[in-house]
C-alpha cells in the first residue's frame, strides 16, 4: 500500500518555520504584544484596536488563559451590541491584512521546505491540513495558487480548515440591492450591513482566491466588494472556512490515510477529531510541539475532546521541537516506516 501521510499543522508549525526570522510568526496569544501589535492596520480599522486592547487588559489580568478564551468570552456574553459586532468585523480585516504583510517576504530557509522534502521522498503524496491564515507552507511548495480548487488538486493536498489570508467572500452590491454609493469600502459596507457575512457563510457562499478576484472584470471595475475568508480565533468553533466541496473531500481521504503527523497544533478542534475518527486502528500519531510535555498535553486535549473515541489510534508524543524533529531519525521513522 501507497504511503499516505495525514500532516496537521497548528500555530506552532508556523511559529518555528525558520530559525532566520527577525520575527516568528505569532501565536495567538502575541497578538496583543508589542512587538506584533500594528498600529497601522488598528488606524485602517479602528475598532480591532478596541478588541485588542480588551484581550490585552483581560491577559494581563490572568482570568483567562488565552486569546481565544477572551474573545469567546466577548463574543458570547458581553452583549450584541453594534460596536460588538464592528469590533469583530474589525478584527476580521485586521487579522487578514495582518498576515498578509507578515508572509510578504518569507524565509527560503524553512522547515516547511524539510518537510516539503520529506513528503517528496516518499512519493509526494499527502493530506495537508492547515489551521493558519499564513501561506508560509504554500510558498515552500512554490507553486501559485491562482484558485481555491488549486489546494486539493494533485498529490498533496492543502486543507485550509480557517481560511486564508488571501482568501475573501464577494458580495455585488446592486445583486443585493443595497445602498452602496456612500460606502467607501468593503469594510465599510460589513459595517453597515454586519449580518451580511453570515448570510454569506449559512447560504453556502464559496470562498475564492484574491489571485481569482483581481481577475474578476467586476472586480476591475470596482463593483465587488470582498470579505476576509478567515475563521476568528474562538474556542470550539463551530464551522470551517474551508470550502464545502474540500471538506467533502478531506472526509474521503481519511480513510485512506496510514499514518499521521501533527505539528504546534493544540488538539483542541473537535470538528477536525470527529473527522479523525475515521481514521483505520492501529495508526501511528507522531505529536510535534516545543517538548514531549506539550506533545502530551496536545494528546490529552485530543482526549478530552473526543471522549475515548480515537483510542483506536497509537500516539506518540515527540520530545523534540519542530526543527530538531525534523533532522531526527524519528522523522526518517515517521515517513520511511512501511505500516
Amino acid at each position: 500500500m501507497s504511503k499516505y501521510p495525514l500532516i496537521i499543522l497548528g500555530a506552532g508549525a508556523s511559529h518555528d518555520y525558520s530559525p532566520f526570522a527577525d520575527l516568528a510568526p505569532p501565536l495567538t496569544n502575541h497578538l496583543v504584544n508589542q512587538a506584533y501589535f500594528n498600529t497601522k492596520l488598528c488606524g485602517r480599522y479602528p475598532e480591532s484596536a478596541d478588541i485588542l486592547s480588551e484581550i490585552g487588559s483581560m491577559l494581563d489580568n490572568e482570568e483567562y488563559s488565552n486569546f481565544e478564551e477572551c474573545l469567546t468570552h466577548i463574543s458570547s456574553n458581553l452583549g450584541t451590541g453594534s460596536h460588538r459586532k464592528d469590533q469583530l468585523i474589525g478584527l476580521a480585516f485586521y487579522l487578514s491584512d495582518f498576515f498578509e504583510l507578515f508572509c510578504r517576504e518569507p524565509q527560503f530557509k524553512s522547515r516547511y521546505r524539510t518537510l516539503k522534502s520529506r513528503i517528496n521522498d516518499n512519493n509526494g503524496r499527502a493530506c495537508v491540513v492547515s489551521f493558519n491564515y499564513d501561506t508560509l507552507f504554500e510558498h515552500a511548495l512554490d507553486k501559485n495558487f491562482e484558485e481555491i480548487q488549486d489546494y486539493i488538486s494533485g498529490d498533496l493536498k492543502l486543507f485550509k480548515l480557517h481560511g486564508s489570508h488571501d482568501w475573501a467572500y464577494i458580495s455585488s452590491p446592486s445583486i443585493h440591492k443595497l445602498d452602496h454609493h456612500n460606502l467607501k469600502d468593503s469594510y465599510g459596507y460589513l459595517k453597515q450591513y454586519p449580518e451580511h457575512l453570515d448570510n454569506l457563510r449559512n447560504g453556502g457562499a464559496y470562498p475564492y482566491h484574491k489571485n481569482q478576484i483581481l481577475k474578476s472584470s467586476q472586480s476591475r471595475n470596482g463593483i465587488l466588494f470582498n470579505f476576509p475568508a478567515i475563521a476568528i480565533p474562538i474556542s470550539k468553533k463551530d464551522h470551517f472556512v474551508c470550502p464545502n466541496d474540500h471538506l467533502a473531500q478531506l472526509k474521503r481521504e481519511i480513510p485512506l490515510i496510514d499514518r499521521v503527523l501533527i505539528i504546534g497544533w493544540s488538539g483542541k478542534d473537535p470538528l477536525l477529531i470527529e473527522q479523525m475518527v475515521n481514521l483505520r486502528a492501529g495508526t501511528p500519531v507522531f505529536v510535534v510541539s516545543k517538548d514531549k510535555k506539550e506533545a502530551q498535553e496536545t494528546i490529552d486535549n485530543i482526549g478530552e475532546i473526543n471522549s475515548g473515541l480515537l483510542t483506536h489510534l497509537d500516539f506518540h508524543p515527540i520530545r523534540h521541537n519542530f526543527g530538531v524533529f525534523m533532522g531526527s531519525q524519528e522523522c526518517s521513522d515517521f515517513f520511511e516506516s512501511e505500516n
